[in-house]
């Protein structure tokens, strides 16, 4: 993992942090960048600071398991959340890397859309087309799920209190006219 200065293009650091091909994106909060490496079975946070090579002195943490080889990992700061593709979930504590709990989330697809979180929610999206809200919590919590008639594997988009998926047939719109809105006020 290479990280470059935005105004000039130089290297500020780097680290070894993964193997192979990869696919999730990493993705960055606080003081964190995350990290999936599907080839080791790895996920690890590496602090986003430093110069030179990092690859000792910038991990903070570095756990092995059930990882994802195609969805990017998703965070709120405090709990860190990956999805596998047939849907084995997990949820990490961001500072430690402290596993919180594991689930598998039934569905009659895989998992290509990697997992959002808007409103305390984290949202799962199936290439069968099912819709799954989970409470974003140091618990699993399914909160509700709907089918719609489509295949995805795109990641949903959100603007103005709508959900956006880009499905093989349509482009899906969910929310209320009322939320847009009370927001463009």
């Amino acid at each position: 993992m290479i990280a470059y200065s935005p105004a000039d293009g130089s290297e500020l650091w780097r680290a070894k942090a993964v193997e192979g091909e990869i696919t999730p994106s990493p993705v960055f909060a606080g003081d964190r960048i995350f990290i999936v490496d599907p080839g080791m079975y790895q996920l690890l946070a590496l602090r986003p600071d430093g110069s030179g090579d990092v690859t000792r002195t910038g991990e903070l943490w570095r756990v092995d398991g059930d990882m994802p080889d195609i969805t990017s990992p998703v965070t709120d700061g405090a709990r860190l959340f990956t999805l596998t593709s047939d849907g084995r979930l997990s949820c990490f504590d961001a500072a430690t890397g402290a596993g919180a709990w594991k689930a598998s989330v039934e569905s009659g697809g895989e998992f290509q859309a990697s997992p959002s979180l808007a409103g305390g929610v984290l949202l799962l999206v199936s290439t069968a087309g099912d819709l799954i809200a989970i409470r974003d919590g140091s618990e699993f919590q399914e909160l509700w799920r709907t089918q719609l008639e489509d295949e995805f594997y795109a990641s949903p988009a959100f603007a103005k209190g709508r959900l956006y998926l880009r499905g093989n047939r349509s482009v899906w719109c969910l929310g209320s006219a009322t939320a847009t809105a009370a927001k463009q006020e």
